[in-house]
C-alpha cells in the first residue's frame, strides 16, 4: 500500500465516520422537536477559493465577470462574509473539511422559521464534541462566540482543521 493509499484510507474513514454521527445527530435534533435543513455538506474548489475571498476581493471578481456572467457576479456579490463590516470579511476558508465532506452545517427549524439562538444548538454540540475527534463550530474562536454553531465536523485522525 502507497502513501496515497494510506491517507485515502485515513479519509475513507473519516468520511464514513462522520456520514454514520451526523445521520444520528440529525435523528437526536428531530428527538428533541426541531426540523433539520441540512444546508451545506460538500463545497467544491471554486465554492471554497471565493468563500475565501474578502468582500473587497468578491466585489472586484464580480465586476470582472458581470459583462458575460451576470447570475455569477449576482452570486459572487451576495454570500454572506463574517467580519468587521469594513470589506475584510470572509465567508470560509479554502481548506475546509467541508471539501472533504467531512463537515455539515445543519439548521434548525421551529414551526417553519430558522432558529439561530446558540443555547438551541448547544445540548447537540455538546454530544457531537463528546464523540472521540469530532469538532463543533459552536466552539470556535474568533468573532461572535457560538458564530457557526450549525457547523458540525469530523477531522480525519491526524488532521488539525475544523
Amino acid at each position: 500500500m502507497g502513501a496515497g493509499d494510506l491517507a485515502l484510507s485515513v479519509l475513507l474513514s473519516a468520511q464514513l465516520d462522520f456520514g454514520r454521527r451526523f445521520g444520528q445527530l440529525i435523528g437526536r435534533m428531530n428527538g428533541a422537536g426541531f426540523d433539520v435543513k441540512i444546508d451545506e455538506v460538500g463545497r467544491g474548489e471554486v465554492q471554497a477559493e471565493v468563500n475565501a475571498l474578502t468582500t473587497v476581493q468578491r466585489l472586484h471578481l464580480a465586476a470582472l465577470v458581470i459583462a458575460e456572467f451576470p447570475e455569477l457576479a449576482r452570486a459572487i456579490k451576495n454570500l454572506n462574509p463574517v467580519g468587521d463590516g469594513k470589506g475584510s470579511g470572509v465567508r470560509g476558508t479554502r481548506s475546509s473539511l467541508h471539501r472533504d465532506r467531512c463537515a455539515g452545517d445543519l439548521i434548525l427549524f421551529k414551526d417553519g422559521e430558522p432558529i439561530w439562538d446558540f443555547q438551541a444548538y448547544l445540548p447537540f454540540g455538546q454530544w457531537w464534541c463528546g464523540l472521540p475527534g469530532f469538532v463543533w463550530g459552536g466552539n470556535f474562536t474568533g468573532g461572535t462566540v457560538g458564530r457557526d454553531a450549525d457547523h458540525f465536523s469530523r477531522p480525519p485522525d491526524g488532521d488539525t482543521r475544523k
